[in-house]
């Protein structure tokens, strides 16, 4: 699943807020296909599962999403996007001194508060799935919610190198990120698709774009 964009408050026009029918029309879409299957289900929530932009704090929509998310006939892991960053007004002066020296690291308190970590890594069978934030945002003393990249820290790519190292090479790797990882360029971006090259089997699973496509990037790695 990926971008359901909630607010939690009914917006222009809207009758209902976004969370309201995300409870009333998602939930029980996805139950009912969850009880059409014959093996038991996992989900994962790509990122943007709220939409804060501009002047619209969609904070608050993160609490209520997860009480939604508990009524799914599945666990649901989550991924951050781009619009679920702790926030900041438009050109806010941001102090870095407060709990980082990395305005990466403040955009994300918010959703650690409500959803947990944001780099995780989980098996089920012989599968490793790996959830990382490959949101990079560029801002530096002012806050810019628009200028970000896809990409990751030095620090989270040196998580996932000790990861990917205690991982079985004959193990299928799953990456699960907000950004496509075959349409950016950012940050340590290639190295993490070399560390994936790696593994016989790896696909990323990711978010962002509103549609639906199957890339491969490489002889072995493809992405949905």
């Amino acid at each position: 699943m990926a971008d359901p964009q909630t607010h939690y408050l009914a917006r222009g026009t809207q009758k209902y807020a976004d969370t309201d029918r995300y409870a009333s029309e998602t939930v029980p879409a996805l139950n009912a296909e969850i009880a059409r299957q014959t093996l038991p289900c996992y989900g994962i929530s790509l990122g943007d599962i709220t939409y804060s932009e501009g002047n619209r704090d969609s904070t608050p929509s993160m609490e209520i999403i997860r009480g939604h998310f508990s009524r799914v006939n599945m666990p649901i892991f989550n991924v951050m996007g781009n619009h679920d960053f702790t926030y900041f007004k438009p050109d806010a002066s941001i102090s870095t001194s407060e709990e980082s020296s990395s305005i990466n690291l403040l955009s994300q308190r918010s959703y650690e508060e409500v959803f947990g970590p944001v780099n995780f890594s989980f098996e089920r069978g012989d599968v490793h799935f790996v959830c990382m934030k490959d949101v990079h945002f560029n801002s530096t003393s002012t806050w810019n919610a628009g200028n970000y990249s896809g990409g990751f820290t030095d620090a989270e790519y040196q998580w996932l190198v000790q990861d990917l190292g205690k991982t079985s090479k004959s193990m299928k790797v799953v990456l699960c990120v907000h950004i496509p990882v075959s349409t950016s360029n950012g940050p340590n971006m290639s190295k993490v698709k070399e560390l994936l090259d790696s593994f016989a089997d790896a696909v990323v699973f990711s978010g962002h774009t509103h549609y639906q496509r199957t890339v491969y990037d490489g002889d072995r790695l493809y992405e949905q």
